[in-house]
């Protein structure tokens, strides 16, 4: 009996890559210049307002505790309340210093005042009423319409 050979396997077709990511449309730096002094001064100013807020709400604590006694338990609760509410306004604050140092890395990296959803240019209007915005005013209202 002859023996049969093996037929060659053909190698697999390789899978074809992704198509590439296209390049952001940021705008040039000397463009987004503006931009940068303007998210430098929102961020001194939020960086102040936050500590301001910390120390003025530890200060708070610490003078809650030292006069506790039982004809104070009313001011203790407004007390208590303002300091949840100031601990809040700071949080937001701090998610807004987020977005702002993201921006700043944005203008380094070029991509600066480029919609991330759709890629398309973000108006310098809007981008000077929100300098941190990650998207035109289309994607945004998309965003804010999608429950969830």
């Amino acid at each position: 009996m002859p023996i049969k050979k093996a037929k060659a396997s053909k190698p697999a077709p390789a899978a074809k890559p992704a198509p590439p990511k296209p390049p952001p449309n940021g705008m040039p730096r000397r463009e987004a210049a503006p931009f940068f002094e303007l998210l430098k001064a929102k961020q001194r100013i939020l960086r102040g307002d936050i500590s301001h807020m910390e120390t003025e709400a530890m200060q708070r604590g610490k003078q809650e505790h030292a006069a506790q006694d039982i004809s104070s338990f009313a001011d203790l609760g407004t007390d208590n309340f303002d300091q949840e509410f100031t601990i809040g306004l700071i949080e937001n604050e701090e998610d807004a210093l987020r977005e702002i140092e993201l921006a700043l890395e944005r203008i380094q990296e070029g991509s600066y005042g480029a919609c991330e959803t759709c890629n398309k240019r973000v108006s310098k209007e809007r981008l000077r009423v929100i300098p941190f915005t990650r998207h035109c005013i289309e994607c945004q209202r998309k965003e804010e319409k999608t429950p969830g």
